[in-house]
């Protein structure tokens, strides 16, 4: 382990760093695809719950709209 041997840990990250363009560009690929697939996933399972969710905010917003004219009605002196 001196300044003259070098560390088993370079020579991994050299041997890392040596992927070939083609390597490159097929995990590229890859992620591309599985974002994809976890983007269309996504777009399905919304359109499943898209019609609660906007319920939810609507009740959401009448709440908070009678809280406000209660408070106002409260609060007039």
């Amino acid at each position: 382990m001196s300044w003259l041997i070098p560390d088993e840990g370079k020579k991994k990250d050299d041997e890392k760093g040596k992927d070939t363009m083609s390597q490159r560009f097929f995990t590229a690929c890859l992620l591309i695809l599985g974002g994809a697939i976890a983007l269309k996933i996504a777009i399905e399972f919304l359109a499943q719950i898209w019609g609660w969710l906007a319920l939810g905010a609507v009740a959401v917003v009448v709440i908070w709209i009678l809280i406000r004219v209660a408070k106002s009605r409260q609060d007039r002196w």
